[in-house]
């Protein structure tokens, strides 16, 4: 990455963050891989907590990078909101509650579901910021381009609008899309390096 003018303080950050990204590992033991890692990095220190990530590879996996957020915060309201959903489901199949009760729970359930996702999709509008900014004056190809996936409950991925389409390209394609895709990752993580150590930022 780029090595833009430190302030001690930021530097300071910035190395600590680096030295846990560079510890972590996943349930199977593996570090954060080499060609992702100062993005992490990047996006950790801004604030934007990230779970899981991968540089891309051509024997396993979507064969482009992608970074996970999850919000970690929200898991007891998700996990009750999921609770309510299967008692609703359980009564109704049960038939021994009446109806309007039954409608009450999925209700309530609808209501607890729906805070947990704005309250997740809000923790994310400063990298839908980030992309907006990055692109402003970045021009390339649609698929190249950076996107955020709204997943399931409170799970989110940044990843390049092609990569789901890596799995059916031929041999050749795929490994010039991954590099394509790599190098799109790694110059965000530059872009957000760079607003990090900006007067912008003030920790």
């Amino acid at each position: 990455m780029e090595s833009p003018s430190l302030h001690p303080a930021k530097e300071q950050v910035w190395k600590q963050a680096y030295e846990r990204a560079s510890r972590a590992t996943d349930r199977l033991g593996r570090a954060i891989d080499a060609g992702i890692l100062e993005t992490v990095v990047a996006f950790n220190v801004l604030r934007m907590k990230t779970t899981a990530s991968c540089e891309g590879h051509l024997d396993h996996g979507t064969y482009a990078p992608y970074i996970n957020f999850n919000s970690n915060w929200l898991q007891e309201d998700d996990q009750r909101a999921r609770e309510k959903i299967e008692e609703a489901v359980r009564q109704r199949e049960l038939k021994q509650s009446p109806s309007d009760e039954v409608e009450h729970l999925f209700e309530e359930s609808r209501k607890l579901r729906k805070e947990v996702r704005r309250k997740h999709i809000q923790s994310f509008v400063p990298l839908l910021n980030y992309l907006t900014s990055f692109y402003a004056e970045r021009s390339v190809s649609y698929d190249r381009r950076l996107i955020l996936h709204d997943g399931k409950g409170i799970l989110s991925s940044l990843e390049s609008q092609g990569a789901q389409f890596q799995v059916g390209a031929l041999p050749e394609l795929r490994q010039q899309k991954l590099l394509e895709y790599q190098q799109e990752m790694q110059e965000f993580g530059n872009f957000l390096k760079r607003h990090f150590f900006s007067e912008e930022w003030h920790g």
